[in-house]
Protein backbone atom coordinates (compact mmCIF):
# COMPACT_ATOMS: atom_id res chain seq x y z
CA UNK A 1 0.00 0.00 0.00
CA UNK A 2 3.12 2.12 1.08
CA UNK A 3 4.67 1.36 -2.56
CA UNK A 4 1.32 2.29 -4.51
CA UNK A 5 0.96 5.53 -2.51
CA UNK A 6 4.88 6.47 -2.99
CA UNK A 7 4.39 5.44 -7.00
CA UNK A 8 1.05 7.37 -7.65
CA UNK A 9 2.73 10.48 -5.80
CA UNK A 10 6.09 10.50 -8.13
CA UNK A 11 3.76 9.47 -11.36
CA UNK A 12 1.52 12.15 -10.47
CA UNK A 13 4.54 14.68 -9.40
CA UNK A 14 6.10 13.92 -12.56
CA UNK A 15 3.24 14.69 -14.83
CA UNK A 16 2.28 18.00 -12.96
CA UNK A 17 6.02 18.72 -13.84
CA UNK A 18 5.70 18.00 -17.15
CA UNK A 19 2.73 20.21 -17.53
CA UNK A 20 4.26 23.03 -15.61
CA UNK A 21 7.02 22.95 -17.81
CA UNK A 22 5.46 23.01 -20.85
CA UNK A 23 3.25 25.71 -20.10
CA UNK A 24 6.51 27.64 -18.75
CA UNK A 25 8.38 27.05 -21.80
CA UNK A 26 5.71 26.54 -24.54
CA UNK A 27 6.75 29.06 -26.55
CA UNK A 28 10.58 28.13 -26.29
CA UNK A 29 9.39 24.41 -27.17
CA UNK A 30 7.41 25.19 -30.18
CA UNK A 31 9.69 27.40 -31.64
CA UNK A 32 12.62 25.27 -31.11
CA UNK A 33 11.05 21.66 -31.53
CA UNK A 34 7.68 21.69 -33.24
CA UNK A 35 6.95 22.28 -36.88
CA UNK A 36 6.96 19.00 -39.12
CA UNK A 37 3.89 19.00 -41.15
CA UNK A 38 2.97 16.49 -43.96
CA UNK A 39 -0.27 18.09 -45.04
CA UNK A 40 0.62 22.31 -44.41
CA UNK A 41 -2.40 22.29 -41.71
CA UNK A 42 -1.42 19.73 -38.57
CA UNK A 43 2.22 20.15 -37.05
CA UNK A 44 3.64 17.94 -34.57
CA UNK A 45 6.65 18.53 -32.36
CA UNK A 46 10.31 16.19 -32.86
CA UNK A 47 9.42 13.46 -29.98
CA UNK A 48 12.99 12.94 -29.65
CA UNK A 49 14.52 16.55 -29.13
CA UNK A 50 11.49 16.80 -26.56
CA UNK A 51 12.13 13.85 -24.06
CA UNK A 52 15.82 15.00 -24.17
CA UNK A 53 14.85 18.38 -23.49
CA UNK A 54 12.66 17.14 -20.42
CA UNK A 55 15.67 15.14 -19.24
CA UNK A 56 18.06 17.47 -19.59
CA UNK A 57 15.79 20.73 -18.95
CA UNK A 58 18.11 22.70 -21.43
CA UNK A 59 17.22 23.87 -24.94
CA UNK A 60 19.79 22.37 -27.47
CA UNK A 61 19.56 20.51 -31.16
CA UNK A 62 19.77 17.32 -29.75
CA UNK A 63 18.33 15.69 -32.58
CA UNK A 64 20.41 16.62 -35.39
CA UNK A 65 23.43 15.79 -32.89
CA UNK A 66 22.32 12.61 -33.26
CA UNK A 67 23.75 12.29 -36.54
CA UNK A 68 25.75 14.07 -39.17
CA UNK A 69 24.64 14.12 -42.89
CA UNK A 70 28.04 14.34 -44.47
CA UNK A 71 26.66 13.49 -47.76
CA UNK A 72 24.05 16.50 -47.44
CA UNK A 73 26.93 18.45 -46.59
CA UNK A 74 29.03 17.89 -49.10
CA UNK A 75 26.09 17.72 -51.82
CA UNK A 76 25.51 21.66 -50.50
CA UNK A 77 28.77 22.24 -51.30
CA UNK A 78 28.99 20.99 -54.89
CA UNK A 79 25.82 22.39 -55.91
CA UNK A 80 25.64 26.13 -53.46
CA UNK A 81 22.42 27.12 -55.97
CA UNK A 82 20.29 24.09 -55.47
CA UNK A 83 20.53 25.24 -51.63
CA UNK A 84 19.67 28.41 -51.83
CA UNK A 85 16.51 27.63 -54.05
CA UNK A 86 15.25 25.02 -51.77
CA UNK A 87 12.77 26.62 -49.45
CA UNK A 88 11.73 28.69 -52.59
CA UNK A 89 10.85 25.71 -54.75
CA UNK A 90 7.24 24.22 -55.05
CA UNK A 91 6.58 21.01 -55.90
CA UNK A 92 3.75 18.16 -55.81
CA UNK A 93 4.05 15.29 -53.75
CA UNK A 94 5.78 12.54 -56.26
CA UNK A 95 8.61 15.13 -56.77
CA UNK A 96 8.95 15.10 -52.64
CA UNK A 97 8.60 11.60 -52.53
CA UNK A 98 10.95 10.74 -55.43
CA UNK A 99 14.75 10.20 -54.94
CA UNK A 100 16.90 9.28 -58.38
CA UNK A 101 20.12 8.03 -56.94
CA UNK A 102 21.22 8.70 -60.72
CA UNK A 103 20.10 12.14 -60.99
CA UNK A 104 19.76 13.49 -57.43
CA UNK A 105 18.02 16.64 -56.50
CA UNK A 106 18.86 18.66 -53.12
CA UNK A 107 15.22 19.79 -52.13
CA UNK A 108 13.73 15.79 -52.40
CA UNK A 109 16.48 15.16 -49.93
CA UNK A 110 16.06 17.82 -47.66
CA UNK A 111 12.78 16.78 -46.77
CA UNK A 112 12.64 13.10 -46.66
CA UNK A 113 15.92 13.94 -44.04
CA UNK A 114 14.05 15.53 -41.79
CA UNK A 115 15.68 19.37 -42.96
CA UNK A 116 12.68 20.84 -44.54
CA UNK A 117 9.09 20.03 -44.17
CA UNK A 118 5.89 21.58 -46.05
CA UNK A 119 4.81 24.82 -45.30
CA UNK A 120 1.69 25.24 -47.30
CA UNK A 121 -0.98 23.22 -50.26
CA UNK A 122 -2.14 24.97 -53.05
CA UNK A 123 -5.63 24.06 -54.32
CA UNK A 124 -3.76 21.95 -57.29
CA UNK A 125 -1.97 19.80 -55.04
CA UNK A 126 1.77 21.38 -55.32
CA UNK A 127 3.52 22.20 -51.76
CA UNK A 128 5.46 24.72 -50.38
CA UNK A 129 8.59 24.09 -48.06
CA UNK A 130 10.52 25.28 -45.16
CA UNK A 131 12.86 24.65 -42.48
CA UNK A 132 10.64 23.21 -39.33
CA UNK A 133 11.87 25.19 -36.43
CA UNK A 134 14.96 27.08 -34.56
CA UNK A 135 16.73 23.28 -33.18
CA UNK A 136 17.27 22.04 -37.29
CA UNK A 137 17.66 25.89 -39.43
CA UNK A 138 20.30 27.03 -36.40
CA UNK A 139 21.60 23.27 -36.22
CA UNK A 140 22.04 22.80 -39.79
CA UNK A 141 23.06 25.58 -40.91
CA UNK A 142 26.14 25.94 -38.54
CA UNK A 143 27.00 22.44 -39.56
CA UNK A 144 26.91 24.19 -42.95
CA UNK A 145 29.26 26.62 -42.42
CA UNK A 146 31.31 24.72 -40.45
CA UNK A 147 31.67 22.21 -43.35
CA UNK A 148 32.25 25.00 -46.10
CA UNK A 149 34.86 26.73 -44.23
CA UNK A 150 36.84 24.85 -41.75
CA UNK A 151 36.08 26.85 -38.51
CA UNK A 152 34.78 25.38 -35.18
CA UNK A 153 31.29 26.24 -33.67
CA UNK A 154 32.71 28.97 -31.06
CA UNK A 155 34.16 31.38 -34.61
CA UNK A 156 30.48 29.94 -36.29
CA UNK A 157 28.36 31.57 -33.02
CA UNK A 158 30.51 35.05 -32.73
CA UNK A 159 30.69 36.42 -36.16
CA UNK A 160 26.96 35.04 -36.75
CA UNK A 161 25.99 37.09 -33.10
CA UNK A 162 27.83 40.06 -34.80
CA UNK A 163 25.90 40.17 -38.14
CA UNK A 164 22.36 39.67 -35.80
CA UNK A 165 23.80 42.84 -34.29
CA UNK A 166 24.59 44.70 -37.32
CA UNK A 167 21.37 44.09 -38.72
CA UNK A 168 19.44 45.27 -36.01
CA UNK A 169 21.31 48.40 -35.47
CA UNK A 170 21.56 49.17 -38.84
CA UNK A 171 25.38 49.30 -38.89
CA UNK A 172 26.88 49.08 -42.45
CA UNK A 173 30.39 49.35 -40.93
CA UNK A 174 29.96 46.12 -38.80
CA UNK A 175 27.89 44.17 -41.34
CA UNK A 176 30.82 44.59 -44.11
CA UNK A 177 33.14 43.81 -41.89
CA UNK A 178 31.26 40.58 -40.70
CA UNK A 179 30.89 39.49 -44.36
CA UNK A 180 34.71 39.82 -45.00
CA UNK A 181 35.28 37.95 -42.35
CA UNK A 182 33.15 35.09 -43.55
CA UNK A 183 34.27 35.47 -46.99
CA UNK A 184 38.17 35.03 -45.89
CA UNK A 185 37.30 31.99 -44.39
CA UNK A 186 36.38 29.88 -48.07
CA UNK A 187 39.49 28.36 -49.16
CA UNK A 188 40.35 29.65 -52.38
CA UNK A 189 40.58 26.34 -54.22
CA UNK A 190 36.62 26.34 -53.60
CA UNK A 191 35.63 27.07 -57.55
CA UNK A 192 32.18 26.03 -57.72
CA UNK A 193 31.11 29.36 -58.96
CA UNK A 194 32.52 31.85 -56.32
CA UNK A 195 29.42 33.90 -56.72
CA UNK A 196 27.05 31.37 -55.50
CA UNK A 197 29.15 30.04 -52.83
CA UNK A 198 29.28 33.03 -51.28
CA UNK A 199 25.70 33.57 -51.71
CA UNK A 200 25.12 30.29 -50.08
CA UNK A 201 27.45 31.10 -47.57
CA UNK A 202 26.08 34.00 -46.43
CA UNK A 203 22.30 32.35 -46.74
CA UNK A 204 23.51 29.60 -44.37
CA UNK A 205 24.58 32.20 -42.02
CA UNK A 206 21.36 34.18 -42.25
CA UNK A 207 19.19 30.92 -41.37
CA UNK A 208 21.20 30.15 -38.79
CA UNK A 209 20.28 33.22 -37.05
CA UNK A 210 16.78 31.96 -37.42
CA UNK A 211 15.77 35.02 -39.90
CA UNK A 212 13.18 34.17 -42.52
CA UNK A 213 15.04 34.65 -45.83
CA UNK A 214 14.34 34.24 -49.01
CA UNK A 215 16.54 34.33 -52.09
CA UNK A 216 16.42 35.59 -55.72
CA UNK A 217 13.56 37.34 -55.06
CA UNK A 218 11.89 38.22 -58.29
CA UNK A 219 9.82 41.15 -58.50
CA UNK A 220 7.70 43.01 -61.59
CA UNK A 221 10.87 44.99 -62.08
CA UNK A 222 13.39 42.20 -61.96
CA UNK A 223 15.49 40.28 -59.03
CA UNK A 224 17.22 40.97 -56.08
CA UNK A 225 19.58 39.02 -54.10
CA UNK A 226 18.02 38.57 -50.92
CA UNK A 227 14.78 39.51 -48.75
CA UNK A 228 15.83 39.42 -44.65
CA UNK A 229 13.35 39.61 -42.03
CA UNK A 230 14.44 41.01 -38.73
CA UNK A 231 12.13 40.58 -35.73
CA UNK A 232 10.15 42.56 -34.73
CA UNK A 233 9.16 44.56 -37.84
CA UNK A 234 12.44 44.85 -40.02
CA UNK A 235 12.63 43.63 -43.40
CA UNK A 236 15.71 44.61 -45.66
CA UNK A 237 16.17 44.05 -49.24
CA UNK A 238 19.48 43.18 -50.13
CA UNK A 239 21.37 43.22 -53.52
CA UNK A 240 25.17 41.88 -53.51
CA UNK A 241 27.74 42.86 -56.81
CA UNK A 242 30.73 41.70 -57.84
CA UNK A 243 33.80 42.56 -59.23
CA UNK A 244 36.81 41.06 -60.04
CA UNK A 245 39.90 41.90 -58.61
CA UNK A 246 43.39 40.85 -60.61
CA UNK A 247 46.68 42.11 -58.03
CA UNK A 248 50.19 42.95 -59.86
CA UNK A 249 52.32 41.31 -57.33
CA UNK A 250 55.30 43.21 -56.30
CA UNK A 251 55.92 45.40 -53.45
CA UNK A 252 56.19 48.76 -55.69
CA UNK A 253 52.57 47.68 -56.72
CA UNK A 254 50.80 48.11 -53.40
CA UNK A 255 49.63 51.45 -53.70
CA UNK A 256 48.17 50.78 -57.31
CA UNK A 257 46.53 47.71 -55.87
CA UNK A 258 44.79 49.57 -53.15
CA UNK A 259 43.72 52.03 -55.39
CA UNK A 260 42.22 49.55 -57.91
CA UNK A 261 40.98 48.35 -55.18
CA UNK A 262 38.67 51.04 -53.67
CA UNK A 263 37.32 51.56 -57.19
CA UNK A 264 36.07 47.94 -57.58
CA UNK A 265 34.64 48.36 -54.20
CA UNK A 266 33.02 51.69 -55.03
CA UNK A 267 31.68 50.22 -58.19
CA UNK A 268 30.32 47.37 -56.99
CA UNK A 269 28.60 49.22 -54.24
CA UNK A 270 27.05 51.74 -56.36
CA UNK A 271 25.86 49.30 -58.79
CA UNK A 272 23.83 47.62 -56.33
CA UNK A 273 22.80 50.83 -54.83
CA UNK A 274 21.58 51.59 -58.56
CA UNK A 275 19.64 48.66 -59.37
CA UNK A 276 17.53 49.14 -55.63
CA UNK A 277 16.63 52.12 -56.45
CA UNK A 278 15.75 52.17 -60.48
CA UNK A 279 13.85 49.16 -59.80
CA UNK A 280 11.80 50.40 -56.46
CA UNK A 281 11.79 47.10 -54.97
CA UNK A 282 10.52 48.16 -51.59
CA UNK A 283 7.17 49.73 -53.13
CA UNK A 284 5.77 46.15 -52.52
CA UNK A 285 6.90 46.15 -48.83
CA UNK A 286 6.43 49.37 -47.35
CA UNK A 287 2.83 48.77 -46.62
CA UNK A 288 3.38 45.08 -45.25
CA UNK A 289 6.11 46.11 -42.93
CA UNK A 290 6.93 48.90 -40.36
CA UNK A 291 10.19 49.42 -41.33
CA UNK A 292 11.94 48.44 -44.98
CA UNK A 293 15.48 48.91 -44.95
CA UNK A 294 18.20 48.55 -48.32
CA UNK A 295 20.98 46.70 -48.23
CA UNK A 296 23.69 47.45 -51.02
CA UNK A 297 26.89 45.01 -50.52
CA UNK A 298 29.72 45.73 -52.98
CA UNK A 299 32.32 43.06 -53.22
CA UNK A 300 35.68 43.28 -54.97
CA UNK A 301 38.15 40.46 -55.85
CA UNK A 302 37.40 36.94 -52.87
CA UNK A 303 37.46 38.76 -49.55
CA UNK A 304 36.86 42.82 -49.71
CA UNK A 305 33.67 43.87 -48.92
CA UNK A 306 31.41 47.01 -48.17
CA UNK A 307 27.74 47.42 -47.02
CA UNK A 308 25.99 50.33 -46.94
CA UNK A 309 22.06 49.93 -44.90
CA UNK A 310 20.15 53.29 -45.78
Amino acid sequence: MRNRAKSGFTHGYWARFFLGAIRFHRKQILNYYDGYSWDGKRRVLNPYSLIKFFHGKQFEAFWFSSGTPTFLLEFIRQNPQQYIQSESSVLNKTSLNAVDVADLELTPLLFQTGYLTIESQTGDGQYTLRGPNLEVEKAFNTNIIRFLTGQNESSITDLTEKIRKALETFDSAALGAAFSRILRWVSHQEQPALERFHHALIFSVLKALHFKVASEVSEAEGMFDFLIHVPPGTVFIAEFKYEKLAIEPGEKNEEKNEIKRRKLLTKALNDAKTQIKNRRYEARYSDEYPVVKKLAVGIAGKTDVVAEIY
